[in-house]
């Protein structure tokens, strides 16, 4: 397995994959070294065979068979768990728990005790008792009950109140003997009950008595100051409205204020009815050309008024009449006083509004609109104009503004083009023409050229003899020659032939800046040569490919190779001969250089015979592929 092998030197502990052992495996001194530590423990241990310890510790133990025997004492650092056995004891004692009190099982099936449930000799004492069902009879010993709620089953025999009286609701109250009611009595609800009395109900005359709205029967006698409620049923009795104390105000009236009516071919009986529901039935019943909505407004419909519903005195017989039931303006009716304004921006009607003319100048302006000022913002709209479709010729018109804020005033084309026109420049029916003097310089449809007859020495400036070159003013130009440069009448010679072909020696030759050599062979024969750099690339124009050094040995071709194998990414070493000029390719490595790395992991350097230190632990490993 490809992985880094620790080297076991002196002070280091050894790293072993596996031991084996055909023979005893001893400490070199008895009770003085362990097997394993707190934090590098062994996994599994196998005996086959008796295991004799003077003492075990285990953080946990499974005993799968036989018997434990002779057990003095047991004291376990957690839950014990026999597992689905039974567990049998003459005495089980739980440490710290109260004597009285009822054990529980709690979650998990853990017993614990309650301070809110005890038990002493034959009373069982609990804080709170939650839902049950009693399979028999509960004595409570007269022992008083607080907070009951009751709300099925019979009470019977039990005098309710009998120490202090309360306020009681019933669904329904049933009394076999005389029942005695004091302080007010309250029997239903007003709108929904029906109370039904057999006997009589009487009264002081200082007493009230009500009754709900549905109450029904006969009485015997009803003796009551005032009776308050629907009466349709009570024979006898008359409902006097005009006897009640308070007057409604016309102003409070709203729609949820009730009314009594007489339900007439139905029950014949007394109903309630909202002011509401009577003003919709006196809306509903609106119908023509008027329509009234549920809030009282009223809407004539659309088409409802025609001209038979129209009077003559609607009309002033002046100005408007009728005519076959139809309203008509008549003829030189509406005059100006009869208008709200009669005026146009202080321009009266029927005036001649103030016209748009042309300025002295040919411009547009406008002196006033209807009386009022001068209108200021006026603009001359161009792109809406018709294109004239036509190159520009001279004697063409333009509007120019002369002078800042000054009169608008037209100008031809021909002015613009002799405006444009500088030294050099004449321009004739508005045409611009570049001016030359025939003699150097020439003008025709094609531009500007040189004349025929050149530009001579005379035209010339000194500036123009750049580097290598004198002459100028009034004198030819000419190349300057150095030393050991020759200039000839047709050439320049340099003592040697320069061509491409040519072989060129030099006794010293330096160059300041770079120096390309091209070919497939450079060749440096020197006794020392000096690199300035720090760096030498190799293979800068291989692109992708094996590099190296060629040590030669005896041989003008090859000899050992140090370099750089891409394939394996590792720097080899081959003792053979080899061609450094024939292929990029060194061929299979022989030998490969070791890397030495600390505490470095990195995939690169796991290489077979690469060695990492690790220095935070002092130890040395040798990868193995």
């Amino acid at each position: 397995m490809a992985e880094w092998k620790k080297v076991v030197v002196s002070g280091s502990s050894a790293d072993l994959l596996n031991i084996s052992a055909s023979g005893n495996i001893l400490p070199k001194t008895d009770n003085a070294v362990d097997l394993g530590a707190s934090g590098l423990e062994f996994k599994n241990l196998f005996i086959d065979g008796t295991a004799e310890i003077d003492a075990l510790v285990a953080d946990t133990a499974d005993i799968n068979a036989g018997t434990v025997d002779g057990i003095t004492s047991l004291t376990a650092a957690g839950d014990l768990d026999i597992g689905a056995h039974g567990f049998r004891a003459q005495t089980l004692t739980a440490d710290g728990q109260t004597s009285g009190r009822v054990a529980i099982y709690g979650a998990n099936g853990v017993l614990s005790e309650d301070s809110d449930l005890s038990f002493s000799g034959d009373t069982l004492t609990a804080t709170k008792i939650g839902a049950f069902t009693a399979a028999g009879a509960i004595d409570f010993g007269n022992q008083a009950m607080t907070n009951v709620d009751i709300n099925s089953g019979a009470i019977d025999g039990a005098v309710i109140g009998g120490a202090s009286a309360a306020a009681g609701t019933f669904t329904s109250l049933n009394a076999s003997l005389n029942t005695a009611l004091s302080g007010d009595v309250a029997l239903g609800n007003a709108l929904t009950d029906d109370i039904n009395v057999a006997g009589h109900i009487t009264g002081s005359a200082k007493a009230n008595v009500s009754m709900s709205l549905a109450s029904t029967g006969s009485f015997g006698q009803l003796h009551a100051t005032k009776l308050f409620g629907d009466g349709a049923n009570i024979t006898g009795i008359a409902f006097q409205i005009d006897g009640l104390s308070n007057d409604l105000d016309a102003s409070t009236l709203v729609d949820a204020d009730l009314f009594v009516a007489a339900d007439v071919g139905s029950s014949n009986e007394e109903k309630k009815i909202t002011f509401g529901n009577v003003k919709s039935a006196i809306v509903d019943s609106i119908t023509g050309d008027v329509d009234v909505a549920a809030n009282g407004t009223a809407t004539i419909q659309a088409g409802a008024v025609h001209g038979t519903m129209l009077n003559a005195d609607v009309v002033d017989d002046s100005s408007i009449g009728l005519s076959s039931n139809q309203l008509i303006i008549k003829t030189g009716g509406v005059t100006n006083a009869m208008l709200d304004n009669s005026t146009i921006s202080g321009v009266s009607l029927g005036n001649n509004l103030n016209s748009l003319s042309a300025a002295a100048n040919g411009g547009i302006s406008l002196s006033s609109y209807n009386g009022s000022a001068a209108v200021s913002n006026l603009q001359l709209d161009i792109d809406g104009m018709t294109d004239i479709n036509a190159g520009l010729a001279s004697g063409d018109l333009f509007i120019v503004d002369d002078g800042a804020s000054g009169t608008n005033r037209k100008t031809t084309v021909d002015r613009i083009a002799t405006l444009f026109a500088g030294n050099g420049i004449a321009a004739s029916s508005a045409v611009l023409a570049v001016e030359a003097d025939g003699s150097s310089l020439s003008v025709s449809s094609d531009g500007v050229k040189v004349a025929a007859q050149g530009i001579t020495e005379a035209e010339l400036h000194t500036s123009v003899a750049g580097g290598g070159l004198v002459g100028g003013n009034n004198t030819p130009l000419a190349v300057g020659a150095g030393t050991g440069v020759t200039v000839n009448a047709n050439d320049i010679a340099i003592g040697q032939a320069v061509a491409v072909t040519d072989n060129v020696r030099f006794a010293d030759l330096t160059v300041d800046g770079d120096l390309t050599v091209k070919g497939s062979t450079t060749q440096v024969n020197v006794a020392n040569l000096n690199v300035e750099d720090p760096f030498i690339l190799v293979g800068s124009g291989s692109g992708t490919g094996d590099t190296g050094i060629v040590f030669a040995s005896g041989s003008a071709t090859g000899g050992a190779l140090f370099g750089f194998d891409q394939a394996t990414n590792r720097f080899v070493y081959k003792q053979s001969a080899h061609s450094p000029m024939s292929t990029t390719d060194h061929g299979t490595a022989e030998a490969f250089a070791s890397i030495v790395v600390k505490d470095n992991d990195e995939a690169v350097y796991r290489k077979s015979g690469n060695i990492r230190v690790d220095e935070a632990n002092d130890e040395i490993y040798i990868y193995v592929e």
